[in-house]
């Protein structure tokens, strides 16, 4: 009878959620305005869309031209609350965001307006205003609003968190609940709140270090920029916008706010007796030319323009390298923004101000989540006392880490509390998912010192083996792991050095892999792994069609390359396979290299080395 009841409820649940999904796709038929089209669906979900809603250029003339703006749908359910996600860039594929993670809600995940597709052919950037844009959103929420009745909540990240903000001055209605992280409310076009921040943040002898550093660079220009002329051609970087020379002066200026904004560790800055090669490394890692090149001038054309004109930013103070500044101008001191084409505009900070003000002293039900070393934190709304508004600035905590899942009990068990007032629903953030548990796992298994020692032992065709990984670059995104295979007596000796990239994939999870340049200078570095933090990922060259596939099995994960895209030249080989599974103690490698008609020529005869953790 169990048996029979446990199948009637698994048919009537499956009934339930293919009649959910008909009706959401009926629903989405009807709405006006509304192109879809049905995409891999995020674990956790019941469907996943791509939408293309029509939008106004100038949503006070309706008639005056449109554009499609990219939406993605996740549906969780019609009983669930739902989260609209103000982005303030590109967004590139559908994600599921940490409130979405921990209230289950439905989400819709917005591109900006004027950014990657969402924009018209010719963009006319004096519509590309906080009225425009808070209107699409709005549109956005109304449209929504018959299908999507319960609870409702905006949140972004960055300029996105900035974006909910102005959302929330605009329509207070639209949501009933607003999380803005690390989110600025620029007073002006060069808020010197960043300079206040910069001259105070840290230790005195570690901004000394910062300012020693940065004279250096500019004294030592003539050496550094041959090295980084080098790096900027084998990335194949463009410099038209600005020419090569301004860009070297401007990253120098930004060092200090790129420095806080991610907080880096004044240890690793380099000093006087360091060599001119780690100077420069250390210059890409943290600011990176690639920020000043004519692709990343195109990417954020939108975003400098808004900058320029309504939302504020900062400048670059110059009074201390008055005569070691060749290519850019001393005053007014240079911004931070540049206009597209080099327009000229004039900054309106009326608006900026406006909403500052309101969101201190008025902003009804807002949450703001802010990192306390995080450069952006100098122009983060200050706290207030007030009960409907609740400020978090966590401690040590910068603009990538700032989020719920980093929060300590104090400050998770304070939110719970708010979110279930005014949700009006039990919230637990004591348990806040973490959206990279399952990848981080994954590294885990992955992490240590493995050795085939009693594979070899029992069958001599297999060789002694022993295989290091251990993760790098930990605040850097992504999951990256330098890996060591050597024979176990000839342990200094590797005969295979690389660096794999975990990252998650609509297909799984997926392990790129890397050759290293000069590989040998990283020999027995995996017990030392942040000696890679003084190198960037300019020391990689991708094995293209090498990476292996992982997905979950029932005591881990297993995969594969496929089957010819890795191509080797090894003793013959035409191609390369590899098969993995990996456990919690055993990590199982078969590695085979094949000729042009399918007859192997090096590898693993029987089957996969068996590496034990150590």
């Amino acid at each position: 009878m169990k048996w029979i009841t446990a199948i009637v409820l698994f048919l009537l649940s499956n009934s339930i959620y293919a009649q959910d999904i008909s009706t959401l796709e009926k629903d989405l038929f009807n709405l006006p305005d509304v192109i879809f089209k049905k995409i891999e669906t995020p674990k956790g979900y019941l469907s996943a869309y791509e939408l293309k809603i029509k939008q106004p250029i100038d949503h006070n003339n309706p008639e005056g031209g449109h554009f499609y703006q990219k939406v993605y749908l996740s549906h969780k359910g019609y009983d669930r609350p739902t989260a609209i996600i103000t982005n303030g860039y590109a967004r590139g594929s559908n994600n599921i965001t940490e409130v979405a993670e921990l209230l289950e809600t439905n989400q819709l995940n917005v591109e900006h307006r004027y950014f990657a597709s969402s924009s018209p052919e010719d963009k006319d950037y004096q519509y590309l205003n906080f009225e425009q844009i808070t209107q699409d959103l709005h549109k956005i929420r109304t449209l929504f609003d018959g299908i999507y009745t319960g609870k409702w909540i905006s949140t972004g990240i960055s300029k996105g968190g900035t974006t909910t903000i102005f959302y929330k001055y605009f329509f207070p209605d639209d949501v009933d609940v607003a999380i803005p992280y690390v989110a600025p409310v620029n007073h002006s076009d060069e808020d010197p709140r960043i300079y206040s921040f910069l001259d105070t943040i840290g230790t005195e002898a570690c901004r000394k270090n910062i300012h020693n550093y940065q004279v250096r660079l500019l004294r030592g220009a003539d050496k550094i920029k041959p090295f980084l002329r080098w790096y900027t051609k084998g990335q194949g970087l463009k410099f038209g916008y600005l020419s090569f020379d301004e860009a070297f002066e401007y990253a120098v200026l930004e060092y200090p706010f790129s420095f806080w904004q991610y907080g880096r560790d004044c240890e690793k800055i380099p000093d006087a007796q360091d060599d001119i090669e780690k100077h420069a490394q250390h210059l890409i890692d943290i600011v990176g030319l690639e920020f000043y090149s004519d692709a990343s001038m195109s990417a954020f054309a939108s975003h400098y323009y808004q900058s320029a004109t309504e939302m504020g930013y900062y400048g670059f103070e110059t009074k201390d390298f008055d005569k070691l500044l060749k290519h850019i101008p001393i005053e007014p001191h240079p911004s931070a923004a540049f206009t597209p084409n080099k327009m000229e505009v004039k900054f309106d900070g009326d608006l900026t101000n406006r909403v500052a003000e309101w969101a201190h002293n008025e902003a009804d039900k807002i949450i703001y989540i802010n990192g306390a070393v995080d450069t952006w934190s100098a122009t983060a709304v200050p706290a207030a006392e007030r009960d409907n508004a609740l400020w978090f600035f966590m401690e040590g905590k910068h603009h990538a880490n700032a989020r719920i899942k980093n929060m300590n009990n104090k400050e998770k068990a304070l939110l719970g509390e708010t979110l279930s007032a005014w949700l009006e629903e039990e919230v637990s953030v004591m348990d806040a998912k973490d959206p990279e548990a399952e990848i981080k796992k994954l590294k885990g298994m992955m992490t240590g010192t493995f050795s085939s020692a009693e594979q070899a032992k029992m069958d001599s065709s297999y060789f002694d083996i022993t295989l290091q990984m251990y993760p790098i670059w930990e605040d850097r995104p992504g999951h990256w792991l330098y890996v060591e295979q050597a024979v176990s007596k000839y342990q200094y000796q590797p005969y295979r050095q690389r660096i794999y990239h975990l990252h998650e994939t609509e297909n799984g999870f997926v392990s790129d892999v890397y050759e290293i340049k000069e590989a040998e200078r990283f020999v027995g570095k995996w017990r030392a792994p942040e000696y890679f933090d003084g190198y960037s990922n300019s020391i990689l060259k991708k094995r293209e069609g090498c990476g292996v596939q992982l997905k979950k099995k029932l005591n881990g994960y297993e995969g594969s390359t496929g089957k010819t895209s890795c191509k080797s030249s090894l003793r013959g080989a035409s191609y390369a396979t590899s098969k993995v599974s990996i456990s919690e103690d055993v990590l199982e490698s078969w590695d085979q290299g094949f000729d042009a008609d399918g007859n192997q020529v090096w590898g693993a005869i029987k089957g996969p080395y068996v590496f034990k953790k150590q």
